[in-house]
């Protein structure tokens, strides 16, 4: 399953450091919600745009979610990739995740 979304209105973070502390929040936030285990995290980047990529481990048959989440202006963006435990690092979840193009 392939999903974006977009939260709108949040508060702005003041600096980097701010917004990587409301990314890891948003994840931990995502990883309570969901029950799981969180498998991997990483800070990526879309110019000047902070993000976090993470991989959630949840449920009964052990999905796995992908999350590639961006904060840019009062929006929180997110393309989200859940599949069975191996799929989530495909060519094809490379290219969803690759295909945002943020705009300054």
């Amino acid at each position: 399953t392939y999903f974006g979304t977009v939260w709108t209105r949040i508060p702005l973070p003041a600096d980097e450091q701010a917004t990587e502390k409301k990314l890891t929040s948003v994840r931990d936030g995502t990883r309570v919600a969901l029950k799981g285990t969180l498998i991997t995290t990483r800070p990526i980047r879309q110019g000047k745009f902070l993000g976090l990529d993470y991989v959630i481990e949840a449920g009964p048959k052990a999905t796995r979610f992908r999350y590639r989440s961006f904060i840019v202006g009062d929006r929180l963006i997110q393309l989200v990739y859940s599949g069975k435990t191996g799929s989530e690092n495909s060519a094809e979840v490379r290219k969803f995740h690759d295909s945002l193009k943020l705009q300054p």
